[in-house]
């Protein structure tokens, strides 16, 4: 008997009718497997750019991680000697300490050819344009250091708050334009 298949063949039955047609069936032939991985070179082109840019990135915030590191151990100095002397009145001393943890952070950060020389009306006119230091703090860190006898009105929290404030908004590169007019008009 034969019988129609579902794709529409006509199955062709065995001659003895109770023979296993499946010994009969042949093994399947797969086809060749075929590669459609092979990339255009544009692919390259993008992974090259992906490659670079995240190397670009890293290096970046590896320099800035650099630059912050100064930053973060001025505050650190600067906080502990606060707490460490936070009931001392302003004088020559503690305006010398001030003056000194800017300068050597200043030079840290900038070098010392930049900075290193800058004194009186030079280093006030630099604290003022580069870090935000009020006329008044930047006069007496600049000034009054050499002052031993001098009184001071203004509380040594906001001192050192304009000091916090120096380090924090300092930019060596934006420094660079500033620092050269402050030589010529100071």
């Amino acid at each position: 008997m034969n019988s129609l298949l579902p794709n529409g063949i006509q199955a062709q039955a065995p001659a003895d009718g109770n023979a296993d047609p499946i010994p009969q069936l042949n093994d399947i032939i797969l086809p060749e497997q075929l590669y459609s991985y092979s990339l255009a070179p544009g692919w390259f082109l993008v992974a090259l750019a992906v490659i670079a840019i995240a190397v670009i990135v890293l290096l970046v915030w590896q320099k800035q991680q650099f630059k912050n590191r100064f930053k973060k151990l001025a505050l650190k100095e600067l906080n502990n000697w606060h707490t460490a002397n936070k009931n001392a009145a302003i004088s020559a001393d503690v305006l010398r300490h001030l003056n000194e943890l800017l300068k050597r952070y200043v030079i840290t950060v900038s070098g010392r050819k930049k900075v290193a020389n800058l004194y009186g009306n030079q280093w006030q006119h630099f604290l003022m344009e580069n870090g935000g230091v009020e006329e008044s703090f930047a006069h007496m860190l600049a000034h009054d250091q050499y002052r031993n006898n001098a009184q001071f009105n203004q509380p040594l929290g906001d001192l050192v708050s304009q000091c916090q404030r120096f380090i924090n908004t300092y930019n060596p590169e934006l420094s660079d334009q500033s620092t050269q007019e402050g030589i010529v008009n100071a």
